[in-house]
């Protein structure tokens, strides 16, 4: 049968792989032999050269540094052929083996051709933007942008220059030493007092300066290092200055011979240029971080300009009453966090690089760099410290892994800010904040007052407009921490004439608070009242506003997070304990201004009990500086006023009876009745309300 085997048929199969092992046995054994008698050499195989297949778009400029780095690729590629040949291994009769470590820095070479061939782009493209910054100019001929802070090519100090300031005789000989004139390389440190820029020249065994020759025959002064001296110079000021070359340093690096043969690889595979020596990755010599520029001078007020664009809410921020009104503390407090937010770093702004959120920032953050250090003392700072303040002030409120504020200011710096009720200096851009309030306080007043007032409290056409009435929101101050809580006014009305009254600052018994009649005199800043609640102390009230606020019974003072929900009329709360125990209070919003401060001073300080604690002794300094008084709430209750002039704002107090506490759970309303404070979960009708709600 065709294709069939014979009985007994016993194929043997060939045995390949002993075959591959016997002859690699034998390989082996003719290396080891070669070996000895030095014919390895001669005996074994080369690696093909590998061929890079990455294929990198340089911008016309850097082309010659594009074909030098590729040739440095190939020839590195040829040099380690072997150890590039994944193939290769210790055992074959290809020469050496493959190299982790030369592959690792093939591929870093090639990756960095790519990289720096798109950082070219990047760069020429950001070089030319800057550029026309820089030469932009408006229709005076004058430059747009503020180009002070745009750094300069430096200009080296030459034998000849410093011979030009010295004194001759009548025959044209110089009669003056040239240690007289170190100034001119800042051998002192003298424009920096932190003795940065500081420059020693150097000289040989006999005192002399030694110099090096320039091409034009220029006997360039040395230092130390042996590199070139900074020139320096006398400013307008009498200042010692570093002489500007009016050359910016962003162009002649961009305009710089280039010179291909100073790339090369450095032995990770990182590209780098510059003489030996002094190389550079190449990232850093063609930096894209130009220097940011603002559209005005250094000489213009950046923190003025910054302050120009803060706003604030009139309805929220400015308590009417009568023909005058005034700038409320949470005002003042609000305008601080816009301050914040629009004067800080960002850190990921730039692609990452940071800036600042204002086009005054760069200006701004000098010129409290300036004011800081000029509180420290130093009235002539070097670039060094002015740096390392402006970098403190990036820090913002940023903190470290264990909580500590990397912007810090010294303790000699901390302070309440002077224009924001409550608030702390504790960073150095709360310094800034509170220098941009500044320039905005000095332009507002805090009282308008446009027409004499009645003196006292009879508001006889007083109309109570419940419909229309606004909210104002109130930032309260708690804790050392500069946390905040808020206390809404609801139902707010304008009083038709302000309210001008002696009265004694009236404490809160906090242990007699049955209902509003015990409710004393409420500071927004809980340290004040703290402080005046051992009450006693003679004054007056200054109010133009009333409207009803919440009382904490357990405190005796504003309840937190009590916001007012001026489409119900009720006050919402954080939660039902807050609820339980919060009173609705009618009162003035306004000021208690002191009659005598020294009798406050003398109030809590005169006793043996008197004894003030460091942040006690601030508040009351700042009580008595304030000109307008201690901004605050005041119950219209019998402590306020008399039974007769109570008639007056009966309404008001007999609203506060019906005014509901509201609490939000799960997304539900709940609503608590005043009497018992039982939950209502029925439809209610609101009084006054034009619609019905819906628990």
């Amino acid at each position: 049968m065709a294709g069939g085997f014979t009985s007994g048929f016993d194929p043997q199969i060939f045995d390949f792989a002993g075959h591959r092992l016997r002859k690699q046995e034998l390989r082996l054994k003719e290396r080891q032999i070669n070996k000895k008698q030095g014919k390895e050499g001669e005996k074994m195989k080369q690696s093909a050269v590998r061929q890079s297949q990455i294929d990198p778009k340089f911008q016309e400029k850097f082309m010659p540094g594009q074909e030098e780095l590729m040739r440095q690729l190939d020839a590195y590629a040829a040099k380690y052929a072997n150890e590039l040949n994944h193939k290769n291994t210790a055992t074959d009769d290809i020469e050496g083996e493959f190299s982790n470590y030369h592959w690792s820095v093939y591929r870093n070479m090639e990756r960095q051709i790519e990289d720096f061939a798109d950082h070219t782009t990047a760069y020429i493209t950001d070089y030319k933007a800057f550029y026309d910054k820089v030469y932009e100019v408006d229709e005076f001929g004058n430059n747009v942008y503020n180009l002070d802070l745009v750094e300069q090519d430096e200009v080296y100090l030459t034998k000849e220059m410093v011979e030009s300031k010295m004194g001759r005789d009548e025959s044209g000989n110089i009669i003056e030493n040239m240690d007289d004139y170190s100034w001119m390389w800042n051998a002192e440190g003298t424009a920096y007092d932190d003795g940065m820029g500081q420059q020693t020249a150097l000289k040989n065994e006999n005192g002399e300066y030694q110099y090096e020759l320039g091409p034009n025959g220029e006997q360039y002064l040395l230092g130390e290092n042996g590199k070139r001296l900074t020139a320096y110079e006398l400013n307008a000021n009498n200042e010692v200055s570093q002489t500007k070359s009016g050359v910016y340093k962003f162009e002649s690096i961009y305009n710089q011979e280039y010179n291909p043969k100073l790339l090369r690889f450095d032995i990770e595979g990182n590209i780098i240029y510059g003489e030996e020596g002094s190389e550079t990755p190449f990232y850093k010599q063609w930096s894209r971080e130009f220097t940011q520029v603002d559209k005005k001078k250094y000489s213009t007020n950046g923190l003025y300009e910054i302050s120009q664009g803060l706003k604030f809410d009139i309805l929220r921020d400015e308590a009417v009453g009568g023909t005058n009104s005034y700038i409320t503390p949470e005002a003042m407090n609000g305008l601080w966090d816009q301050a914040i937010s629009v004067s800080g770093w960002d850190r990921n702004a730039s692609e990452g690089r940071g800036d600042w959120q204002n086009d005054y920032g760069t200006i701004s953050s000098n010129q409290v760099a300036d004011a800081i250090l000029a509180e420290q003392g130093n009235n002539n700072p070097s670039e060094g410290a002015r740096s390392n303040i402006i970098r403190m002030i990036q820090q913002g409120s940023h903190k470290d892994n264990e909580g500590n504020l990397l912007g810090e200011l010294p303790e000699e710096l901390k302070r309440s800010s002077k224009y924001a009720p409550g608030r702390t200096l504790e960073t150095y851009q709360d310094y800034m904040v509170e220098m941009i309030l500044e320039q905005w306080k000095a332009r507002h007043a805090s009282v308008d007052i446009k027409n004499p007032t009645l003196t006292g409290v009879e508001n006889k056409s007083l109309e109570f407009d419940w419909t229309n009435a606004g909210v104002q929101s109130t930032v309260i101050n708690i804790g050392s921490e500069g946390a905040t809580t808020n206390n809404d006014m609801g139902g707010v009305n304008s009083l038709d004439r302000d309210v001008n009254i002696d009265r004694p600052w009236k404490p809160t018994d906090i242990n007699q608070i049955n209902d509003h009649n015990d409710v004393g005199f409420q500071a927004f800043d809980p340290t004040v009242t703290k402080i005046l609640q051992k009450g006693g102390a003679q004054g007056e009230i200054m109010a133009g506003t009333m409207g009803h606020r919440a009382i904490d019974k357990r405190t005796g003072q504003l309840m937190h997070n009590a916001t007012w929900d001026k489409a119900t009329g009720s006050f919402i709360f954080a939660n039902q304990e807050d609820a339980d125990n919060a009173m609705i209070v009618f009162g003035f919003d306004g000021y208690w201004k002191a009659r005598n401060p020294d009798d406050i001073t003398k109030l809590y300080t005169g006793d043996k009990d008197g004894v003030l604690e460091k942040w006690e002794s601030i508040t009351i300094e700042e009580i008595l500086a304030n000109d307008k008084g201690i901004p605050g709430f005041f119950p219209i209750n019998t402590s306020t006023l008399s039974t007769q002039e109570l008639k007056i704002y009966q309404e008001g107090i007999d609203r506060s009876k019906d005014i509901k506490k509201v609490i939000i759970e799960d997304g539900q309303r709940r609503e608590i009745a005043m009497g018992d404070d039982s939950i209502i979960n029925e439809e209610w009708g609101f009084p006054g309300a034009d619609e019905t709600m819906i628990a």
